[in-house]
């Protein structure tokens, strides 16, 4: 009995740490949240409790699936990738496809859920959000192989997490495009840091990442203009 019970918490700690990545899941859902902050309109916090429920768990929900998306799609790579194999619990084998595919599907459906009994508008930006997730990842698409493209997407994403927020909080002002712009131009800095730790392996790989197209000598031209942009 004690076995069965610290193996399920096993089981529940892996796929909270080595495919939904609760740490990165937490930290895009609060960048997600300073535009549901933005989005406020007044402080009777009373009257935001719903709206704030919500976005708490379709938010959730909507980040894992990008990530569990991501990892499923990786596993291939993610095994001999030593930098992800540890964060991908499909690739290190601890968890299998199938169990992969029900939580992929899982992840996709509550959140639909939610927000079509909450406002249709709401239901459509969450299936954009979640398209993106998948676009990303998945074939025939899987933006994240197509130079250029894969920087742009991660733009594309962070900016549409912030105007979610705000879209849930009630409205969005300029300040929240702006802010939007602000961390879609971080997040492309990052990707691209992403590519260049990642440069030697995805060559060998024939990987096409935004940095192995360019090459690594020239990616301090983009990264440059990126930081001075923000």
């Amino acid at each position: 009995m004690i076995n069965n019970t610290n193996t399920k918490k096993n089981i529940t700690l892996v796929i909270l740490t080595e495919y939904i990545r609760i740490k990165d899941v937490i930290v895009w859902s609060a960048i997600s949240f300073g535009g549901f902050i933005l989005g406020m309109s007044h402080l009777d916090l009373s009257s935001y409790i719903i709206p704030f429920i919500v976005f708490l768990v379709s938010t959730f929900f909507i980040i894992s699936f990008t990530f569990t998306i991501n990892n499923y799609y990786d596993t291939d790579s993610d095994k001999v990738n030593p930098r992800r194999k540890d964060i991908n619990a499909i690739a290190s084998g601890k968890i299998s496809k199938k169990t992969g595919i029900i939580m992929n599907i899982i992840f996709l459906i509550i959140p639909l859920i939610v927000s079509i009994l909450y406002k249709f508008e709401v239901f459509l930006f969450c299936a954009f959000l979640l398209f993106l997730g998948w676009a990303y990842s998945a074939s025939p698409l899987r933006t994240k192989s197509r130079p250029i493209l894969d920087v742009l997407w991660h733009f594309l994403g962070f900016f549409s997490y912030v105007i979610w927020g705000s879209l849930i909080g009630g409205s969005i002002g300029l300040i929240s495009w702006l802010i939007a712009i602000s961390i879609g131009v971080w997040s492309s800095v990052g990707q691209i840091g992403n590519h260049i730790r990642d440069y030697s392996f995805d060559k060998d790989s024939k990987t096409k990442t935004f940095a192995v197209w360019i090459g690594i000598d020239k990616q301090k031209l983009p990264l440059n203009f990126l930081l001075l942009s923000i």
